[in-house]
């Protein structure tokens, strides 16, 4: 009973905030911090750079090495309490994925260094029926920026029903297959990177939940996004973090770090710049761990 006024009470609290028929995906200056050709352009950019990194990493036949020694001390945790080790799934590729991740904040934290919140920490988060990473960049009660995507496969999960809130998912990584309910017929719509299968383009594939609209999707393996959403966001808590934490997994470290790590954030945007160097940030570890491993093989 407790639970059911909670959920009540923090309906109504935020019943009263930003509508989704304020929305202003492309004027930065109005409501909101960002527009989407905002988070697009910085994707798009991200996404050149770590594509870079990992072509001169594998013309110099290092990008092998290099994710070894990223996984080194996980992989010797796992070969402590095994007799024999097991296998960890395309090691080179989870480490373009967190490779690409890191490229990702850190072209967010530079191009607006007040806003994006570049020290949150990875979490689970559970809606619709998936289990996927997420790291907060920006938070505030009418718009968030997220990193979200999962390393594993995921198929025939729900988007959720958002009428508070517009949402954009700009790809990252992998492929996501969407079958929206506002779509004609039972058509699907297929979203990648602007870089996937070393094919370029000039754009970043975008899909767009508007209010009131839901959807099935399909996940590949080592999908990530850029998620962006305007709106009511503390609405949005309820069925995407304390509704799946109370009903569904009651995972209270994963609900209590979603709250702090977005206050953290939305303190951190109203606060003075911090001298912050990023190759001590864990978040960016993928990226300076390079500069090591070459520094090593180097005075060997």
């Amino acid at each position: 009973m407790k639970q059911i006024f909670l959920i009540l009470a923090i309906l109504g609290a935020t019943t009263g905030l930003t509508k989704a028929d304020n929305r202003e995906p492309d004027s930065p200056r109005g409501n909101y911090q960002f527009s989407l050709a905002d988070i697009q352009k910085t994707v798009r950019n991200a996404l050149i750079k770590a594509n870079d990194e990992i072509n001169m990493l594998t013309e110099l036949q290092e990008i092998e090495e290099v994710a070894q020694l990223y996984f080194a001390s996980y992989l010797n945790k796992i070969a402590s309490y095994n007799v024999l080790n097991p296998q960890v799934v395309n090691l080179v590729e989870s480490y373009k994925t967190e490779l690409t991740n890191a490229f990702v904040l850190k072209e967010f934290k530079e191009n607006y260094p007040r806003l994006i919140y570049d020290e949150s920490k990875w979490m689970f988060n559970s809606v619709g029926g998936i289990y996927a990473n997420t790291l907060i960049l920006y938070c505030s009660p009418k718009e968030y920026i997220v990193l979200w995507g999962t390393t594993l496969r995921a198929d025939n999960k729900f988007s959720g029903y958002y009428p508070f809130m517009n949402e954009f998912d700009v790809m990252v990584r992998g492929r996501m297959e969407s079958h929206d309910l506002d779509g004609p017929g039972h058509a699907s719509v297929v979203y990648q990177p602007m870089l996937q299968d070393n094919t370029e383009s000039s754009t970043v594939d975008t899909s767009n939940l508007v209010p009131k609209n839901v959807r099935a999707y399909n996940l590949g393996e080592h999908t990530y996004m850029v998620s962006y959403a305007q709106g009511n966001i503390l609405k949005a808590f309820v069925p995407g973090a304390i509704m799946p934490g109370i009903f569904i997994n009651q995972d209270w470290g994963g609900l209590f770090s979603h709250i702090k790590e977005s206050l953290s954030s939305f303190i951190q945007a109203h606060q003075k710049i911090k001298s912050n160097d990023w190759r001590k940030n864990q978040n960016y570890r993928a990226i300076w761990l390079i500069d090591d491993y070459h520094n090593k093989k180097q005075r060997s």
